[in-house]
């Protein structure tokens, strides 16, 4: 017997995305509990909240993707017309996601700073890229809602080009943020002669190549699905949209809980021979990789006994 509506293109594939999200999120309930655990009485307020807000966006994120799914496979299954109708759950991925996305740029921006010693013009360019994301993402959302059919959103250039505006926003900070850190852990590279050390460096630029690469992957690979929106019926992007925004809160909160880990290789890794190649690389090459959020200050400023002016090449 055929199905009454075939809705493989569609929902199933809000339904494989909305799987793997809930997948997803037990990783970063996991990531955030190992975090409170290890960190909550180390880290500033302001890095503790950041952490739960995230997590409380991703659950909530999560339960309306839920209730968008039941809502057109279960509750109104076998009405083509209720299929055609976009209901607010369906939609609110979109400004969570934007927000999730707007706190892990400004996270990573903020590394930018600090490494670059308050390169204003650099963190500037990726926070007005983190904000072009925000508002585009914003204004479809905005549009998708008043559309409220479906068949007007998969027929829209308008739409489509809010989306593109909003995945590009976001690649470009993405990249700009990754190639930001490896050029200033890169010029840490040039003050160690140590190979241990410089072998820890390499796993730290590996690190930072692999977390920026996976969101620019899953954001590219959306963009390119994103011709659904002027090419009806397919929805097959929203199987990766559903993910994106568990991604970047991972890839936020994999990077805090990476400091323990990484000091000890490199407490283990280097010689006390040089001591203030070591304190630089335990601390500041942390941060310059985005791998620590507190202590970095104690580098970059003068005062105190673990103070270490860093030449300029």
């Amino acid at each position: 017997m055929a199905p009454l509506v075939n809705i493989e293109g569609s929902y199933g594939s809000l339904f494989l995305g909305v799987i793997a999200s809930i997948g997803l999120m037990g990783i970063t309930t996991m990531q955030t509990w190992i975090y409170w655990l290890k960190y909550s009485k180390r880290d500033r307020v302001g890095t503790k909240t950041s952490v739960l807000v995230l997590w409380c966006l991703e659950f909530i994120r999560a339960c309306f993707a839920v209730h968008a799914v039941y809502h057109y496979v279960v509750v109104e299954w076998g009405d083509p017309e209720a299929l055609g109708v976009n209901i607010w759950s369906f939609n609110i991925y979109v400004p969570l996601n934007s927000s999730i996305q707007i706190m892990v740029h400004s996270f990573f921006a903020y590394r930018v700073k600090v490494l670059s010693r308050n390169n204003w013009y650099l963190v500037g360019l990726i926070m007005i890229l983190a904000v072009a994301n925000l508002a585009a993402n914003l204004a479809l959302y905005v549009e998708i809602t008043l559309a409220q059919e479906l068949s007007k959103i998969q027929g829209s250039d308008k739409l489509g080009n809010l989306a593109t505006i909003g995945l590009a926003s976001s690649i470009a900070a993405d990249v700009s943020i990754t190639f930001s850190l490896l050029f200033y852990v890169n010029r840490f590279r040039a003050h160690i002669e140590e190979k241990r050390t410089l072998r820890l460096i390499n796993r730290i630029m590996f690190y930072l190549i692999n977390v920026g690469a996976l969101t620019s992957m899953i954001d590219i690979a959306t963009l390119v699905l994103c011709d659904a929106l002027t090419n009806p019926p397919n929805l097959k992007f929203y199987a990766l949209a559903e993910v994106t925004g568990n991604l970047y809160a991972n890839s936020l909160l994999a990077t805090l809980n990476a400091r323990d880990s990484l000091k000890t290789i490199s407490e283990a890794e280097t010689t006390p021979a040089n001591p203030a190649s070591v304190l630089v690389f335990a601390r500041a090459a942390n941060s310059s990789s985005a791998l620590a959020s507190v202590g970095v200050e104690d580098v970059n400023h003068s005062g105190g006994t673990n103070h270490v002016k860093v030449s300029e090449k």
